[in-house]
């Protein structure tokens, strides 16, 4: 586990964690393991947060996303996508990320805001919020990703 708590920003733990599943003992190469990422951040328009490499092979990302208001308002997203990345060409496994779990403090999430968006950028998978127009939330992304075992 790598990372560290800043005692100057108590609000931030910086950095993730991997586990190794699988390594070639005669090239030290990795071929399959998970990561963890987290990312805090406020914003009154997209924003991409808890940005992960996309590794080579087939890739499973899964993200814990929480967003709240100033009226105290909140809600919660577990989101899922595939992302394969094929001699560099990212392909997504579905059109859009799947919502797996929402729910928020009127029961359901507030009517206007958009569940979360795991996408590629640049050479990472990230994660995408967007806040309603007009209004500014703050989010709370944790993202998993699993990268799987090449079969050669």
């Amino acid at each position: 586990m790598r990372g560290r708590f800043d005692p100057q920003d108590q609000t931030q733990w910086q950095g993730g964690r991997d586990w190794v599943f699988a390594v070639d003992a005669a090239t030290g190469r990795i071929g399959a393991r998970e990561r963890e990422t987290q990312a805090s951040g406020i914003a009154s328009s997209a924003i991409t947060l808890a940005g992960v490499p996309l590794a080579a092979g087939a890739n499973r990302y899964r993200a814990e996303v929480m967003a709240t208001d100033t009226s105290g308002r909140a809600a919660t997203w577990v989101v899922e996508q595939g992302l394969s990345n094929i001699g560099g060409t990212v392909t997504p496994w579905a059109p859009a990320s799947r919502v797996l779990d929402d729910f928020g403090s009127e029961g359901s999430v507030p009517d206007g805001w958009d569940p979360p968006e795991i996408i590629q950028s640049g050479p990472n998978a990230v994660v995408r919020c967007s806040p309603p127009q007009g209004l500014t939330l703050a989010y709370t992304v944790k993202l998993q990703a699993t990268e799987g075992l090449a079969a050669s």
